[in-house]
This record gives C-alpha cells, sequence and structure tokens, in this order.
C-alpha cells in the first residue's frame, strides 16, 4: 500500500506497533491527527533511538530506513512535505546525530537532503 495523506500515520502504527501509545497521546495532546505534530513528536525520537543507538537490530534499523524511503518516493506531495518539513528538517538540527541518521538513509531520501542543507547551512554550522 503506498503512503498518503490520509493513512500515514496508520501504516506508522502498522509498521512499528510500539509507537501506538505515543501517537495516541500526540494526537489527543494536539487535539487531531496532525501528520506534523506526529511525526514530529514521535516518530523523529524513535529514528534518532533506531538508527544512532546500537543495541537495536538490522531489521528495525531497515524497517525505519525504508519507511523513510517510501514517504520519500510517495505520490502524495503532502508525504514528502512531512518527510522534508518535520522529519529531515529536525532531525538535521544536531550534525552529529545526523550524520550517524545520514550513512543508512537509501537514495530518494537521500535526494531531499541536498537543498535542506543549503538552507539550513548545515555544512556550515556543522564545522563550528
Amino acid at each position: 500500500m503506498s503512503l498518503s495523506n490520509e493513512n500515514m500515520i496508520g501504516l506508522l502504527i502498522y509498521s512499528f506497533p510500539t509507537l501506538e501509545d505515543k501517537v495516541n497521546e500526540a494526537i489527543n495532546w494536539s487535539g487531531g491527527k496532525s501528520n506534523h505534530i506526529i511525526f514530529s513528536q514521535v516518530f523523529n525520537p524513535y529514528i534518532k533511538q533506531i538508527l544512532i543507538e546500537e543495541v537495536y537490530n538490522r531489521a528495525e534499523k531497515e524497517k525505519v530506513v525504508q519507511f523513510l524511503e517510501n514517504m520519500a518516493i510517495s505520490n502524495d506531495c503532502c508525504v514528502r512535505e512531512v518527510l522534508t518539513d518535520s522529519i529531515l528538517e529536525e532531525l538535521l538540527d544536531c550534525p552529529d546525530e545526523f550524520d550517524k541518521i545520514e550513512a543508512h538513509l537509501l537514495e530518494k531520501t537521500k535526494s531531499y537532503l541536498p537543498p535542506i542543507k543549503k538552507f539550513f547551512e548545515y555544512d556550515e554550522r556543522k564545522n563550528l
């Protein structure tokens, strides 16, 4: 099933059932299903946890990376916007962590990075 604006929260829960309680908390907190809030507040910490910490198995890392890639190849511009604005931009805030995350990303996901890095002066901040 292809990711769309309408099904992305459901597919997030289906793909990562351990996040269901946190997703529901974020929905209750925000007063509704905001894809940007859910992915920013729930999925981003999970991405960091899985891709940075060494204790997680390869299968879970691959699942996270493939979910991001599915967002990147989605035909739905709203899904790609959540990927760029609420995931990649926020993950770039911490260059040391992002380098570890970027090493795992697949081709289409990585293709969104150059303009984001340029806009946020990532390379300049990284060298500070």
